[in-house]
Parts: structure tokens; sequence; C-alpha cells
């Protein structure tokens, strides 16, 4: 055995002196395919490095307690203050506006208010222009408390520094410009933005109204010698019923930890594609590398080489260059986060901690030496079983042999490590075995596609015109490129007519169809006194089409069937109705357009035990049936309800929808405030400002939220995503054209006989070229044809599981894909083409 080894890396050797002609696209492909994994894969490494490097500061302190409503009762405060240091902050939506001549409010926008105490923050720094300490800057001078707001509120009112702002009843100075906050990540997707005052001056806003959306933060700076989590527990255990949710550092930026994991995930995917795309290129640069070695082989079989011995020498040389492909990849991969760390410095709330991560090189060398194996190894099992009569011209089929069962067996157990690193590298399990499923539908439609159409050409007559005849026989004949062209133009063509479909969808959705049924506003922080004179004053604006009132409440979920909700097993999907509040209402009749899917709603006289109807969606994801009982904790009460009803609701449609309505005679004696969405008519221009001045003038605690920019802020972060994904897409499809470069260099090293024959016989070049064209063209169509098919279905899945939209279909980038896919074949084609009608006809008809 080992004595076979030495003598298959001196035959390797020998080999590779006389040259690796045509595996530079094996070098890239697999170079390409690996550097996007392990680019993909540091980039998020990086990110979760940095949020873990700053997590304190991230999360404000060792321990945060959030309560919505209510403040930490005397008793709480103390547990929390006797073993650290603690900070306590508000946090709300707010109104703010700036006087101007003749205009007591003029100009008015909506801003993230945060109250803060004289020791936030525990961990980090405010960073502030011009620089100043943050509580300096927030003093009261001359009976006018400071603050300081992000540029944008400057922008927004028209304001400077100096300058004289509102909030509800309170007056402020801008003292300086909030450049950096240690605990805000909100900024990355939030509504208004930041704007930090005092706590001291929040009292005289009169916005701390009982049952106004107001948020407490308790932060907790512990000594060294205490654990995170053991005080968490205690307080836990000391407070079962507060009804506070308590974290720690290590759960700092959960939403921005998802984030990053999904765009990983997705992009990771994309990288995958490149990958296994590139295989297609590692196939035809080996299978082109062995014909080219066929003479080679069937000497060493002469000579008493066995199949195992001719495997062991080229395998050897392939597993060599794929190390050196793998090895460019990983470094180019490796040093991303490196050069994007000063580029996104700002742009996200977290910095990158640029670093080398073992783990990301190991999965992403793995997959690179799995993909190069297992489309290696069909090739190198058939040129085993080269036979020695090929050195005897006639002797030997021209046809290709089948590999023999081992290795194909061996080249299972390489795509089954594929499909086990896929499952294991992408954190979103349904994403990885989508992505599975659609690798299968890919090979098994494009064999299908290929299938049909060579039967389809075989069994059409052939045209009169001699031109497309020979062009279609080209297609037909025996080593035809019909098989290789069409899978690796029509796969990176399926990822981007996908991708085209999912953002086409998208953009409709929140450019036309949203918009059109949505409200223009919803305002929250109603007062019950103050219901009937806001209906009174909307309604009474020109404009306003409909208005919609609802009392609201927040309540988070703490059991479901008497087990709490951190033993559930539930699914990702709803995890932003567990992650917090949700809001609760409380009806006789079941909301308008709402259509109950399972069970009953209760009498409009009902009085009995408390119960409640949930969205179907929510209930689904959480195992909740009807007849179940849910425990919700409202200001610090447990309150268990039994689930009567689901619902089914249009989130899409931005009305107001609760997860929980609740039977009458439960929570009317809890402090609510209202919530209320108007509509206004796209007729009139002024419509939307008039509602907006009238409101936030009449009641200056009411908080203003224009849903067109609320869409735009969800719209801007998506269109990032797609860009994002479209850059990786577009690597994808450059990979499928050096592929496609491959099949074609390939193709016409077998036509220049047939090219020769056709000068012999009297052709022109432009002949030759005509017959050329005609035949890629139809590849190219019969490629984009299969693109748009698969890349419609792989659209509609992503769009349906996982956006959660309808699908719909459109033309526009159908046709483009088909329009690239036979132009991108005609093009790259006739350039092969031209470099071979440009050869001399003497050395091939002298060699015959």
């Amino acid at each position: 055995m080992f004595d076979e080894l030495r003598l298959a890396i001196r035959l390797a050797r020998r080999e590779m002196r006389q040259g690796l002609s045509g595996f530079g696209v094996f070098l890239l492909c697999l170079g390409l395919g690996v550097a996007v994994i392990t680019g993909v894969g540091s980039v998020s490494a990086s990110f979760l490095d940095g949020i873990a490097a700053d997590a304190r500061a991230l999360h404000g302190g060792d321990v945060a307690v959030r309560l919505t409503y209510r403040q930490a009762s005397p008793k709480e405060k103390t547990f929390l203050q006797q073993t650290g240091i603690m900070s306590e902050t508000v946090s709300m939506r707010a109104m703010v506006w700036k006087p101007e001549a003749g205009d007591e409010f003029g100009k008015r926008t909506l801003v993230s208010l945060k109250a803060v105490d004289a020791y936030y923050p525990l961990y980090g720094r405010a960073i502030l222009s011009p620089a100043m300490s943050l509580h300096s800057a927030l003093e009261e001078h001359d009976g006018i408390f400071g603050a300081v707001v992000q540029r944008e509120v400057l922008s927004r009112l028209g304001a400077q520094r100096g300058d004289i702002i509102h909030i509800g009843d309170g007056r402020f100075r801008i003292s300086a410009i909030l450049v950096k906050e240690p605990d805000n990540v909100v900024s990355f997707a939030g509504f208004g933005p930041r704007m930090l005052v005092s706590m001291p001056s929040m009292e005289q806003t009169g916005l701390l109204q009982p049952g106004s959306l107001i948020r407490r933060n308790y932060r907790v700076k512990l000594p060294e010698n205490i654990s995170a989590k053991s005080f968490a527990e205690s307080l836990k255990t000391a407070f079962p019923e507060a009804g506070w949710r308590v974290t720690t550092a290590d759960e700092a930026a959960p939403g921005l930890q998802r984030f990053f994991n999904n765009m990983s995930s997705i992009l990771g995917l994309v990288g995958l594609s490149t990958l296994l795309l590139g295989g297609l290129g590692v196939a035809g640069a080996v299978a082109g590398y062995l014909e080219s070695k066929t003479y080679s082989i069937a000497t060493m079989k002469s000579v008493g080489a066995s199949g195992r011995l001719v495997i062991t020498v080229f395998l050897l040389q392939i597993i060599l260059l794929a190390l050196i492909g793998i090895s460019v990849g990983l470094v180019i991969g490796a040093l991303l986060p490196f050069l994007l760390s000063p580029l996104l410095s700002g742009i996200v709330p977290v910095s990158l901690k640029p670093g080398l991560h073992p783990v990301v090189l190991s999965i992403a060398t793995s997959f690179g030496i799995l993909t190069a194996l297992a489309f290696s190894l069909p090739h190198l099992g058939s040129a085993a079983r080269v036979s020695p009569l090929v050195l005897f011209r006639g002797y030997a089929a021209p046809k290709r042999l089948l590999p023999g069962r081992k290795t194909l067996l061996a080249t299972g157990f390489a795509g089954l490590g594929i499909a086990g690193l896929v499952l294991v590298s992408i954190a979103d399990k349904r994403l990885a075995w989508g992505f599975l499923g659609a690798v299968v539908l890919c090979i098994l439609l494009f064999r299908l596609v290929i299938t049909v159409l060579l039967v389809v050409l075989r069994a059409i007559p052939r045209p009169k015109h001699p031109l497309l005849s020979l062009a279609l026989s080209g297609l037909t004949r025996p080593g035809n490129p019909t098989s290789g062209v069409l899978a690796s133009i029509g796969l990176g063509l399926t990822v981007l007519c996908a991708l085209t479909l999912v953002n086409a969808n998208f953009n409709d959705r929140f450019q036309r169809e949203i918009p059109a049924m949505a409200p223009a506003f919803f305002f929250i922080d109603i007062q019950p006194h103050q219901r009937e004179a806001f209906i009174d004053a909307v309604s009474h604006i020109n404009g306003v089409i409909k208005y919609e009132t609802s009392p609201t409440l927040r309540g988070r979920i703490v059991d479901i069937n008497d087990t709490p909700i951190e033993h559930i097993d539930y699914s990702p999907d709803v995890e932003w109705a567990v992650r917090g509040d949700r809001g609760l209402t409380f009806s006789a009749s079941p909301p308008e357009h709402a259509e109950i899917t399972s069970g009953t709603w209760w009498a409009p006289d009902y009085s009995g035990p408390p119960l409640a109807s949930m969205t179907e969606d929510v209930a689904e994801g959480l195992g909740i049936r009807v007849g179940d009982t849910v425990t919700l904790n409202i200001l610090g009460k447990d309150i268990t309800v039994r689930v009567t009803s689901l619902r089914r609701v249009n989130w899409l449609s931005l009305g107001i929808n609760h997860v929980f309505v609740l039977s009458p005679g439960l929570i009317e004696t809890f402090p609510l405030t209202y919530i209320a969405t108007v509509y206004t008519s796209k007729d009139i221009v002024d419509a939307d400002e008039n509602v907006f001045n009238t409101v936030t003038s009449t009641f200056p605690n009411i908080t203003a939220i224009k849903v067109a920019d609320a869409l735009q802020t969800v719209k801007d972060i998506a269109e990032t995503i797609v860009a994002t994904v479209g850059t990786a897409a577009g690597v994808t499809l450059f990979a499928g054209i050096l592929v496609l470069s491959q099949s074609l260099r390939a193709e016409m090293r077998r036509k220049a006989y047939e090219t020769v024959i056709f000068k012999v016989c009297g052709a022109t070049r432009k002949t030759i070229l005509s017959i050329l064209l005609l035949e890629y063209a139809l590849i190219g169509a019969a490629a984009g044809l299969a693109a748009l098919i698969l890349g419609g279905i792989l659209s509609a899945a992503f769009v349906s599981v996982f956006m959660e939209l309808p699908f719909t279909f459109f033309i526009g980038p159908a046709i483009l894909a088909v329009l690239a896919g036979a132009g991108l074949t005609m093009a790259m084609g006739l350039a092969s083409a031209w470099r071979t009608l440009s050869q001399s006809s003497a050395p091939f008809l002298r060699n015959e």
C-alpha cells in the first residue's frame, strides 16, 4: 500500500510537470466560492465579537430590568440598589416642536425620548458635539433644562444648537448634538431620532400619564465577585410576579444579533450557491484535463497500472490544486472584515472586531474540499476505466465510461458531507433545509429540461434551411455542449431571477399595495378623557375619510397551560410576540374584518371568567389551541385567560390589530389609553398635513406616527439587505460565467475538427459563425426559460414562507432573464468560436 502511494506521488509529480492547462477556472471557481463563504462567516463573526466586546455598554449594565407603564416599587428599587450601582432611564415616543413667529407650535416631529439619571451610563460614554459631558449638557440654566438630540432632529425642525424646543408642557434648550449613545442600537431600525433629557426635567413635560406607553429600564453594575446570571435569578425568585423582563449582558442587543445571524444565513446560502455552481467548473476542468490524459492513462493501464493507482495519481493532483484555490479563497475571505471595518464605522451601531475565526475557516475549508471531491470523483472513476485499446485507433468506443460503484459511493459520501455542513453552518434550519431542497430541485429540473430539449430536438423534422439544420444537428450530436452550457448559465440566472422576483414582490407590497390600504397616521397615548375631543377634532378635518380608536394596554406572556414561557419550544416566527410586551384590548364583539377560524366569540353581555381571542399565526407558533390557557402579566399582576377563538388578521393592512382581544370586565379597571388610526383621501393634497398639525397642536401629549415614514424606514433597511444579497448573487452569476467559459472552451476544442471540415467543404467564416450563433441562441434561450421556471418556484417559496407575503409573478424580470441567458451565451460562444476560426487548418489535416 505504501509503495503504491509512493509510486502514485512520483507519477503525479511527473504528470504535473507537463502542465495543468485548463485548471485556471478550477482554481477561480473553488477560490471564489470559498472566499464568499469565508467572507460572510468572518464578517458575521466579527460583528458578534463586537457585540460581545461591548456587551455591557450595549446592554447598559451587567443586569437590566425593564418595566412597561409602571415604575419599580421602593422595595424593588432597594433590592436592585443594595447589590450594585443602579441607573434608571425612562423611554417613550413623543412629539417635539419649535415655535416660530406667528405659530405657537411651528415645526413638529416625532422623537424617541429618553430621560436619564445621574448614574447613566454605567458603562461606556455618550459622545457629544461639541465635546462635553452628558450631564453638563442636560443641566438646568436660567430655569430651562438642556437636551441633546441627534442631528436629524435639527434638520426636521429647522433648529440649531441653542434654540428652545418644546415637549409636552416642558421647554428645553438644545445644548449639544448626540453623536453616539452607548446603549442605543434602536437607531438601527427605530422610529424617530433620539433625544436625551435629564430625569428631573421629564416631570415637567406632563407626559408621564397613567397608561401612556412608557418603558422604564433599571440597569445594575455589579461588583466583580457577583455573577450577573445569579443576580438575575435572585431577582426572579424575590419578585416572581413583578412582571418585569430581566436580562444580562450576555443577552445584549438580541435583535441585532438575530439580524446579523439572519443576514449571515442568507448570504451564506448565496456563497454556497456560488461554490456549488463553481463545482460545475471544477467538474469541467477535471473532465477536460483527464480527456487530454486519455493516452497517458491508457499507457499506464497497458503496463499493469490498476484503476486504483490511476485514480490516486490524478486525485493527488486535484487535491493539491484544490488546496491552492481554497487557500487563496480563505485569505481573501478572512481579510474582508479588516477591509469593511472602517467603511461600516458609523453606519451600523456596533464596531467590527476583525480577527481570524478558526471555526469559520474550518467550515469553509471543508466545503471547498468536499466540493472538489464531489465534482471530481465521477470523472476520475470514468478515467480509471479507460481501456489500453485506446492506444490503437478504432478499438475503443469514444463515449464516456461510467465510474465504478466505489467511486459513486465516495461521491455520495462527499455530497452528504456538504449537506451536513449546510445544516450545521446555517443558523436558520428552515433556510438550510430549503436550500438543500432547492439544490435537489435544480438538479432534477435541469436534468429534465436537458433531456426534454434533446428529445424534442431529435424528434422534430430537420428544417430545409441548411444553417438551422446544422445548428440543430450540432446540439444533438454525441459530445454536444448542451448539458454543460445549460447547467452553468442556467443556474447562475436562476439565482438572479429568484432574487429579482423577491425584490419585485417586496417593492410592490411596500410601494403600491400596503400604502393603498394603510392608514395615514397612528396616534398613541390618547388619554380616556381626550378620546371624544380627539374624534371630534379629526372628524372635522377635510380629507379624513375614516378613523378608528381602540382601548389598549400592554401585557407579557408568562405561562401557557401553567408552563413557563421559557420552557415552551415555540416557533422563531413568533419570537416577537414572546420577547416583550404585547398590546391588549377588550371587546364585546369581534373586531371589524376579523375572520374567526376556530372556536366561537363570547356573548355580547358576557360577564364570566376571563376569556381571550388570539390571532391564528401567533397561536400556531406557540402551540396554543382553543381551550388552552394563557397567563398574562399586566402591570405586575398575573391574569390567566382561556382562549375561546382564533382569528386570522391581515397584518399588512396596518390597521388596529391586537394579538389578544380579551372579554369585557377584565382590564377596564387598569390605567388604559387609546390608540387611533386615521385614513385620509389621496385626492386632498394637504389632508395629511392638516391632520398632523391639528392633532399635535391640540393634544401635545398625543404622539403621531406617520405610517409613510415607518414604511420608508422598513423599506430602506430591506433595500440595503436586497442590495447586499444582490451583490453576492452577482458573484454567483460571475461563477456561472466562469463555468460557461470552461464549457465553451472544451466545446470549441471538440469543434476544431468540425470547423476544419466546414472550411475544407467551402464554408466561409460568416457561415460557420451563423451556425454557431443559432446553436448558442437556442441553448441560451433554453437556459433562460429553465431559470425562469426554477427562479419563479424558489422566489415564490421564499416570499410565501419566509417573508409571509402573497407572491406575484412579474413578467418583466422573467423576460430579462431569458434575454440575458441567450445574449450572454451567444456573446461568449462567438468569442470562443472566433479564436478557433482564427487557427490554421493545416495542423489538423496533417495529423489526420
